[in-house]
This record gives structure tokens, sequence and C-alpha cells, in this order.
């Protein structure tokens, strides 16, 4: 005769046992997924913060009288390098006044990408997120219209991954377009990568400008002062830029 109670006991024994089993298993993999998750966030902050530095110490270049900047930045996980090619087209009462090409700073990991672009920070995802991170220097004001555009190149077509950096920040020229005082039209288009041209499009339009995107990676902003005497003042910041791990 089988004894009832003795087998309840094991069946017992292994059911407890089994979800003991698969609660350890699951703790295990969801929290091992989760500290994934909250180290790719770590690296993409990172990354960020780096960018923001290195548009720091382009800045400083840009306002001293110093012709070198060096120093280091954390890549991660991620790789920096150059971008592709944006170009920047600005002109004035409709007659051109400064057309550049120049390739972008950019930091990328794990589909998302921060780039140094024309002197503002841009982020941009894979899944098509968009967003500003500093914005450029750039006044639309009806006393004056102001555009100083930083333009990057790659002392050598070279992209470094992971670890730290050393980063070479040389000025090359500091050019003006245009000087002048009138109430004319300023015309200014950035021909870049969708989403950035996304963002381009919706901070210029919050500085004040008449943004339109005539293809979806060019956005194209119009401004024109109220003011008779405005200022109008268009110069280029040309940087030559080097990466070394």
């Amino acid at each position: 005769m089988t004894d009832t109670r003795a087998v309840s006991n094991v069946l017992g024994y292994v059911l407890l046992f089994s979800v003991v089993l698969l609660s350890i298993t699951a703790t295990f993999t969801f929290g091992i997924d989760a500290i994934g998750d909250a180290s790719d966030r770590t690296v993409q902050q990172s990354g960020q913060h780096s960018m923001q530095t290195l548009g720091d110490r382009i800045e400083t270049l840009r306002e001293s009288n110093t012709t070198v900047q060096q120093g280091q930045l954390r890549a991660g996980r991620g790789t920096i390098g150059y971008g592709e090619q944006t170009r920047v087209t600005v002109s004035v009462a409709g007659s051109p006044e400064l057309q550049t090409d120049f390739r972008p700073i950019q930091y990328r990991f794990d589909g998302t990408t921060v780039a140094y672009e024309a002197g503002g920070i841009v982020r941009t995802s894979d899944d098509g997120g968009a967003v500003l991170v500093d914005e450029p220097t750039f006044v639309f004001d009806d006393d004056a219209v102001i555009l100083p555009i930083v333009t990057t190149e790659p002392a050598a077509q070279r992209q470094v991954s992971g670890g730290t950096v050393t980063t070479t920040f040389e000025r090359v020229a500091s050019e003006q377009a245009y000087f002048g005082t009138s109430a004319e039209q300023v015309t200014l288009s950035i021909e870049t990568t969708e989403g950035r041209a996304t963002v381009w499009e919706r901070t210029l339009s919050e500085a004040g400008a008449t943004c339109s995107r005539p293809t979806p990676d060019t956005t194209t902003c119009t401004y024109t002062p109220s003011n008779a005497d405005a200022t109008i003042i268009v110069r280029e910041f040309r940087v030559n830029y080097e990466f070394e791990a």
C-alpha cells in the first residue's frame, strides 16, 4: 500500500525547489539586464559629458589668443572621431556670403550619436530621437543678427574607440564673412543628417527665425531684423582636431 503522505511530502519539496530555482534564475537574469542597462546609460552620459567638455575647449580657443588646446577625454566603450560632411550656407539680402563644408566631431555608442556641429551639440539615436544638448551662440534679434559658425575638420581621418583619448584642437582661421548694418534678410542653411536637421529647425525656430525643411537633411532659416541699423555679423571660426588613444 502506497504511503500517500510520503508522496505528498516529496511532491511538495519538488514544487518548492522548482519555485525557488525559478525565482533565483529570474532574479539573476533580470538583475544582469538591469545592471547592463545602467552601465550603458552611464557610458552614454559620460560620452555626452566628454563632448560638452570638448565644446568648452573649442569655445575657449575661439575666445582667447591661444592657437592650440590639448586635453584628455574618456571614450569609455564608445568611439570618438569625425562624422559625415556638413554644409553651412549664409546669405544676406539674397547674396551668398559664406558657404563652408566641414566634418563635425562625434561620439557614438550603442546607437546613440552626440555631435559637435557648427558650435552646437546635438544628440541623436538610431530610433529617431533627437535633442539639443548645448546651443550655439547664434543671435536673432531686432538689433542684431550674429552668426559665429564654428567649423571643424580632422587633421587625420581617425576614429578612436575605448579608454582615454588625447585631444588636440588647433585654430586654423577666424574670418569675417560679412559685417554690415541694415534690415536685410539673413538666410542660414544647414545641410546635415536628418536627425540633426530636425534639431536645428526646432532650435533656430525657438530663437526667432522662420525655418523650413526643403529636404529631410536640410534646414533653412530666415530672419529680418526690424531695426534699419541692425548689426549683421557672419564669421567662420575653423578648427582642426585630432584624437589619439
